[in-house]
């Protein structure tokens, strides 16, 4: 078998470890073809005092389980006698995310009220969203549900900070996301159900991952564009 990934951010590189941890494909069988000349993809850090610096992140949580089940077989940038799962896990326990303060208003006071600003109008709302069926959403944004007043309240600050989301972005996308993170509502002022890496994110799960996967033959392609597929007919077996 020879697999072919075309992406090398984090998804690409869990897939190729995935491949040779689960399945025992040969690290040499698998090619990863990145249009960057780096790998990562939005995890990627780097930049200027004069252009400016990017510092992406992305919300990681006890639930996700997938994750922490393939790097819990990959060693710790920081000590590789454990995994980067162990690292992460530790941290946390040793350092828990507690903000005693996430928005703070022009004369430096704390915003945080009842219900995170929301109305009763904009309750209802949220709970239309989070119960239409995709299909009645499908090509449609998030403000074509909500009051302008819903996007200036605490909870549209927190989460359209924390998720990355605009009023103008897709109603599913910000459904999905409502359903996938609800456990987390009644900790968005202080941010104790989300859990931190103890340095970036590019170091702490990008460089272990792809110093685990070089020794072991994985071909990286970085500044190659895939323009096109084509898939010759062949059989198919399973055992």
């Amino acid at each position: 078998m020879k697999a072919h990934i075309v992406g090398g951010g984090f998804g690409g590189l869990a897939a190729a470890a995935l491949l040779i941890r689960n399945a025992e494909v040969s690290g040499a069988d698998i090619t990863i073809y990145e249009a960057d000349e780096r790998l990562g993809g939005g995890f990627f850090l780097g930049g200027s005092a004069e252009s400016g610096y990017n510092l992406p992140g992305s919300v990681f949580d006890k639930e996700f389980r997938c994750t922490f089940d393939l790097l819990k077989s990959i060693p710790s940038a920081r000590n590789p006698s454990i995994s980067v799962t162990e690292d992460f896990f530790a941290f946390n326990t040793g350092e828990p995310y507690h903000d005693r303060a996430h928005i703070l208003d022009r004369n430096g006071r704390i915003v945080h009220g009842p219900r995170y600003g929301l109305s009763l109008c904009d309750g209802l709302s949220l709970g239309r969203v989070l119960l239409m069926p995709e299909t009645m959403l499908d090509g449609r944004r998030i403000e074509e549900f909500f009051s302008q007043r819903f996007f200036s309240t605490e909870f549209w600050f927190l989460w359209s900070t924390i998720m990355g989301s605009l009023p103008q972005h897709s109603a599913i996308e910000f459904r999905r996301y409502m359903n996938r993170f609800l456990y987390l509502f009644g900790h968005l002022s202080d941010m104790t159900g989300v859990m931190r890496t103890p340095i970036n994110q590019y170091q702490a799960f990008i460089e272990p991952l792809v110093a685990w996967l070089r020794p072991r033959g994985v071909n990286f392609l970085t500044g190659t564009f895939v323009r096109e597929i084509g898939l010759a007919p062949s059989p198919i077996s399973c055992s």
